[in-house]
């Protein structure tokens, strides 16, 4: 397996650098060199031989010619300075136009991806959130590549995600704008009756007083989820863990909604068999939590006049459930019930009418503390399992490595 190391730009650039001098040098030597031979040494021929008389001659040959040494013929070679220089100046000037022309035409290639990069982050800050950079490679530019298409990605799903919170929104402060007007009318309507009819006996007084009441407390009700709805939205849940008896926790839980189970004449049964009560978690957002599913067993469970609320310990987990035998739901509706501003009801009745987000906040609370939330409903009841890690960070780690 080739090493990042060979295919890195710096060693790209430097593999192509002497690759660009050693060209260079072999073609400026062979051209200058065939220059400065052809042209800048001159060649001296000998001086030509004195023309001797016939006279000389005889009496050269006739004294000593045997001791007259031969003249031999010379070729003498001399080097043109000025031509030199100027062949070293032009070596010089062709050398570095060579390694130039030869580094060029082997990163072209870089250049163009460069420019491509460039094109492509010019398109992406024009509002072309789907172009996709082309990487080619393991190098610092395909990293590059790589790091832009992600930050896109992320750019794209954050704002998909603002389009749809602020669908969702529109959504909302239409559907609570709807339910607030039936409880507004009534208490607004009692509350006149009370006012005008200084006549009435104290049991009718009472009685539009209570229903005047109840509506406040359902306008109470929908505001409230207004806010959540707001603070899930906008992601401004902070988990502040602390360790806690996770029984004696939900027994106050249960004790504290008594008076929902004992109006909605709901026997509660608890059943926490824990060897490990101690629970690392958000108290106050964990009680959001469970208390949005006690609403809605009380909503919608109180036709079967029973709730069995059951904790046990599994492996590292506490697993909680809560058990209605009202009304089974629809294995369709199931596959949603955890969706913002799903109802599985067909009418928006005053009785039963939320905003839907009680169980979507419920699943919000469950994933900040690296837990688990399902449902299932059949002729045994409806029941809502909660598993919660007892150890929130090392639990937490473990599914985040898992995924």
């Amino acid at each position: 397996m080739r090493s990042k190391r060979f295919d890195s730009i710096r060693f790209q650039i430097l593999l192509y650098s002497l690759l660009s001098i050693v060209l260079a040098l072999c073609v400026d030597i062979a051209v200058v060199g065939v220059i400065y031979v052809g042209v800048g040494v001159v060649i001296k021929q000998p001086e030509e031989k004195k023309q001797m008389t016939l006279q000389e001659y005889q009496d050269v040959n006739t004294s000593n010619a045997k001791n007259i040494p031969q003249q031999t013929e010379q070729i003498h070679y001399e080097i043109n300075v000025p031509f030199l220089s100027l062949c070293l100046l032009l070596s010089l000037i062709l050398g570095l136009a060579l390694f130039f022309s030869f580094f060029q035409m082997f990163t072209k290639r870089l250049i163009q991806r460069v420019q491509e990069i460039s094109d492509g982050i010019d398109e992406i800050t024009r509002g072309n959130l789907n172009k996709v950079i082309a990487v080619e490679g393991t190098d610092e530019f395909a990293n590059i590549g790589e790091k832009i298409n992600g930050m896109v990605g992320e750019i794209r799903l954050l704002m998909e995600n603002e389009r749809q919170y602020e669908r969702e929104k529109d959504a909302l402060i239409t559907n609570v704008a709807h339910d607030l007007r039936t409880p507004l009318t009534t208490i607004i309507g009692y509350l006149d009756l009370v006012r005008g009819k200084k006549d009435l006996d104290p049991e009718s007084r009472n009685r539009y007083i209570t229903v005047a009441y109840d509506g406040a407390k359902r306008l109470e009700k929908l505001i409230e989820d207004l806010f959540e709805f707001t603070k899930v939205g906008a992601e401004r849940f902070q988990v502040h863990l602390t360790a806690f008896d996770f029984r004696r926790f939900m027994s106050q839980m249960v004790e504290e909604f008594y008076p929902n189970f004992e109006s909605a004449q709901l026997r509660c049964q608890l059943d926490l068999q824990l060897e490990e009560p101690i629970i690392e978690a958000d108290a106050d957002l964990l009680a959001r939590g469970i208390s949005n599913l006690f609403s809605n067993a009380v909503k919608y469970g109180k036709d079967g006049k029973l709730l069995k609320v059951t904790a046990r310990n599994e492996n590292n987990y506490i697993v909680l459930s809560i058990i209605n035998y009202g009304k089974i739901i629809a294995p369709e509706d199931l596959e949603h019930i955890f969706d913002k501003f799903f109802r599985g009801e067909a009418s928006r009745s005053t009785e039963t009418g939320g905003s839907g987000l009680g169980l979507a906040i419920a699943k919000k609370v469950v994933l900040l503390h690296y837990g688990k939330i399902t449902v299932s409903s059949d002729y045994h009841g409806t029941v809502f399992t909660i598993s919660l890690p007892r150890k929130h960070q090392e639990q937490g780690e473990q599914m985040e490595q898992q995924e």
